[in-house]
């Protein structure tokens, strides 16, 4: 098997969130490896990709329109776009990291991804202690649509004003641990279409969205000191983390589906 393998050159990928972090460094690679990269997200995309979409996850019209739009085939689909919470409200936590993702993830494999294609998530390391809350999960993974998804949150996962921030800090966990289930559960039946689905669980890592999380900062900096020498205990960096998940959906990983590939520091 030589490089080519891990190519993207014939290869349309949607990038979902990649204006800035992550989903940002997962475009440039993509590109430098001759893929067809079109990037939707709620933020002005300035990267030099085939196409930019806006494109707001708590809104399904706005998903459903941007589809459309780019239409077929999507061979790759990275879902990267998250928020961790304030200035969002808890809901709308839920709604961006997994709800509207998922509608986003389902209209395009029924409808554009051909057989041979990928679906990539980005977790989180706080998607940690899944296995505590599977009965919850499974409740909520049972939703059949946006509409429901999103009522079962206003239910069982908002909360007033005084307790909005920490409710929001919360949902992101509970995000993170609905995708790690999520993707278990799709492995079969995306599988049936021919469509690989996987994730990837990154520990701390600066990005815009780390910045935002002062919190997360501290967290990072335990953790790295704790797994390496003082001398080199830094949070993962943009132009490394994104490699794994993007060699993972080229045609070299073609074999690989349902995993969740966790990695504490890179």
């Amino acid at each position: 098997m030589g490089v080519e393998k891990f190519r993207y050159e014939g290869k349309r990928v949607l990038v979902v969130g990649g204006a800035s972090g992550m989903g940002a460094a997962i475009a440039r690679l993509v590109s430098e490896l001759g893929g067809e990269v079109h990037v939707a997200d709620v933020a002005e995309v300035s990267l030099p990709v085939d196409g930019a979409w806006t494109l707001d996850l708590r809104e399904p019209g706005s998903i459903d329109a941007v589809l459309a739009t780019i239409g077929g085939p999507i061979d790759a689909l990275f879902s990267c776009a998250g928020v961790s919470g304030s200035p969002f409200s808890p809901v709308d936590v839920m709604l961006i990291n997994f709800v509207g993702a998922r509608h986003l993830v389902e209209r395009a494999a029924n409808e554009l991804m051909p057989a041979g294609s990928a679906i990539a998530f980005i977790s989180s390391i706080g998607g940690l202690g899944w296995e505590q809350r599977i009965d919850e999960l499974v409740g909520f993974l049972s939703t059949p649509d946006f509409a429901t998804a999103r009522d079962w949150c206003v239910e069982h996962l908002d909360a007033d004003e005084e307790d909005a921030v920490t409710q929001a800090e919360a949902n992101y966990v509970f995000s993170k641990q609905a995708i790690d289930v999520y993707v278990q559960l799709c492995a079969v039946p995306f599988g049936k279409q021919g469509i690989r689905i996987n994730a990837t669980a990154p520990g701390p890592t600066r990005t815009p969205l780390m910045d935002a999380t002062p919190g997360w900062q501290m967290f990072g900096d335990l953790l790295c000191a704790s797994a390496k020498p003082a001398s080199n205990n830094k949070c993962g960096l943009l132009g490394v983390v994104e490699c794994p998940l993007v060699a993972n959906h080229s045609s070299a990983s073609r074999h690989r589906s349902r995993e969740r590939r966790r990695r504490a520091r890179v």
